[in-house]
């Protein structure tokens, strides 16, 4: 996979220049397969696996720059549909994106990308941009002085750079359930978040700042809203389209993970109608022998669209095995392993027998619609409207949804409109799947004030409306599959929906728009009506399979015992082993189960392996094949 290193260093501190000459000689002989973008005085860039169809390194004119990824122009009108043209980095385009301090980066383009870029003025200040909503990540560190900004933490090791974990990260992320989003994972690394700016200072003068060049707060709560319904739905549907398009032009083969819900199905509809005709396959999950069925819907929807293939993988949870997940390769920030192991792996066998190299989604459409925030549209809808009539009648509509009363839905509202909303809200929410770690972590995420996140952190009031609607953007970009090596070529994720021009104009589309005559994801339910079978279009549940992860863990009880029981997490106490122990007991069955708590302890505790392990814990080897 495309993978890139930075070194930049103080050219006039001589210890600075041989620490950066030994890291460059250390890349030229380790790391097999890598190209030289730029090299500099002061800065040197290094990539691998580039694709000209896909990720790539575009150096800058006069060497001022350079980006990593891909990049793509705007559409002028949110009504054109028409595929985005492929960034054009000449001359007068470059300067204008350095004389913007990397601003016109965000504004004017949109893609997957992380640019390093030398300053119009003071060459010796560098700017590390990291798109908004891409996921090609962004880490740094330091070494004797040198600045590291790299994507894969695996290059890092085979340059025999050492990290340890940050147990506060550990401890925090036990007891919040991922509300840790703001802390490092190493003590050693930092990551430049989406949307955000590192901006270096070459000299040495420990100039280092970090600027947020995009914040989701602006489009969700900001002055420019698109209220009418007529165009927000002519708008939704071009933009989409548009981007689905644009994505789907890189690739002769795709395979899309069709559930037959409404997102996948609106992917699904846009990739038919793809400009480029790729070769789609839908590709469908269900659990056998369960008592809900997604083949149904999925079925309808590919038959829909006339795909040429459509695979249904059955899925045995009683009798799947965990034990895969001791093959988990080093990672800078540790990822839900069973949603690689259990989905990923089938998807990525699946393609790479076709040709295929990319595996598409509907992922980020019940965040992006709004439909995980109904419970905030009245605070939305007093936060643009004020206290008018209409809010009557809305907050009916979002009692009956919700199963509330609408008195109830409007004192929430109103408390939270003329107060401001506080973290105890919803942190009961973010809580509610934690149960198994110290008593103490969780106390300590109580007590939080704000949200740990770089797009909120500084806020005076906590923006619950917009942290409901962005999905996985809050998490750490994750791009690399934990159980390949990353030097290998597999095809690479997309998900159109969270393309950044999506992102934005369903940000800039009001929570009450979006709940559409009291239908949750109604405007893209409307946007998209001509376009997907109608029997989903009115579908307003989803198949569940309950109990289905609970049987996959009394299957692995044992291999999960030892593996917590003796591992780096009950060894530091961060973990009530007491507790692990009880439920996967023989009563576990009669107990309430916290699965996702559970595995949440093995995702940490695996990854933690690589970089805190024992004599006696198996952890994966790190032999690269590059």
């Amino acid at each position: 996979m495309f993978r890139y290193l930075a070194f930049t260093w103080n050219s006039g501190d001589p210890s600075q220049v041989e620490a950066a000459k030994e890291l460059t000689l250390r890349a030229n002989s380790k790391l097999r397969g890598f190209h030289v973008a730029l090299n500099l005085n002061a800065l040197y860039v290094t990539y691998a696996d580039p694709n000209p169809n896909s990720y790539d390194a575009r150096v800058m004119p006069d060497e001022s720059g350079v980006v990593l990824g891909f990049l793509y122009c705007r559409n002028d009108r949110l009504e054109d549909a028409s595929p985005a043209r492929a960034a054009n980095l000449g001359r007068e385009q470059s300067r204008a994106i350095r004389c913007s301090r990397g601003r016109r980066l965000i504004s004017d383009y949109w893609g997957d990308y992380v640019a390093i870029l030398l300053d119009e003025t003071t060459p010796n200040l560098i700017r590390v941009i990291k798109d908004p909503t891409g996921n090609l990540p962004c880490f740094c560190t330091t070494w004797r002085g040198v600045t590291i900004v790299f994507s894969s933490i695996t290059d890092c090791l085979d340059l025999q750079l050492q990290f340890s974990v940050n147990w506060s990260f550990v401890a925090r992320r036990i007891g919040g359930g991922c509300f840790d989003t703001d802390i490092n994972c190493l003590n050693e690394v930092s990551q430049v978040s989406r949307g955000e700016c590192l901006q270096l200072d070459s000299r040495g003068t420990n100039s280092r700042q970090r600027l947020l060049y995009w914040n989701p707060v602006e489009f969700a709560e900001g002055g420019t809203v698109l209220d009418d319904e007529r165009l927000a739905a002519t708008a939704l549907r071009a933009t989409i389209r548009s981007v689905t398009h644009t994505l789907a032009s890189r690739h002769k083969g795709i395979l899309l993970r069709l559930s037959g819900g409404l997102d996948s199905s609106i992917v699904a509809s846009c990739l038919r109608q793809a400009p480029t005709g790729p070769t789609v396959t839908a590709f469908t999950y269900y659990v056998s022998h369960g008592n809900s069925d997604e083949r149904r819907w999925a079925r309808l929807a590919a038959e829909h669209v006339g795909f040429a293939e459509h695979i249904e993988h059955g899925v045995e949870t009683k009798h799947f095995r965990v034990d895969g997940i001791l093959g988990m390769r080093p990672l800078a920030a540790p990822v839900p392993l069973m949603a690689y192991l259990g989905g990923s792996v089938n998807e990525i066998r699946a393609a790479e027998a076709r040709g295929h190299t990319a595996i598409f989604s509907g992922d980020g459409g019940d965040s992006i619609f709004g439909g995980e925030a109904i419970g905030l549209v009245i605070d939305d809808f007093l936060s643009r409207k004020h206290l008018t009539w209409r809010i009557i009648p809305l907050a009916a509509q979002v009692a009956l949804y919700k199963d509330s009363l609408v008195w109830k839905i409007l004192l929430d509202g109103l408390r939270r409109w003329c107060f401001g909303p506080r973290m105890c809200d919803f942190r009961e929410r973010l809580l509610m799947s934690t149960g198994l770690g110290a008593k103490a972590f969780r106390d300590s995420v109580r007590n939080e004030t704000q949200y740990p996140h770089a797009w909120f952190r500084d806020l005076d009031h906590v923006s619950w409306r917009t942290i409901w609607r962005m999905g996985n953007l809050l998490n750490t970009p994750s791009f690399y599959d934990p159980f390949r090596d990353p030097c290998e070529m597999y095809p690479q994720r997309v998900a159109p929906l969270y393309a950044q021009p999506v992102v934005e104009l369903a940000l800039s589309i009001p929570l009450y728009v979006h709940f559409l005559h009291g239908y949750e994801r109604g405007l893209a339910r409307r946007a998209f009506a001509d376009d997907i079978p109608a029997a989903i279009c009115r579908r307003l549940w989803k198949d569940r399979v309950p109990g289905s992860f609970e049987d996959m863990t009394l299957g692995n009880r044992e291999f999960i015992r030892e593996t917590l029981g003796g591992g780096n997490l009950a060894a530091k106490g961060l973990i009530n082993s007491d507790a692990v122990d009880e439920l996967l007991g023989g009563a576990g069955r009669d107990k309430s189960f916290f699965v996702g708590e559970l595995y949440t302890f093995m995702d940490l505790e695996l990854w933690s392996r690589h970089f805190h392990a024992s004599r006696d814990q198996r952890v994966a080897g790190r032999t690269r094949h590059c």
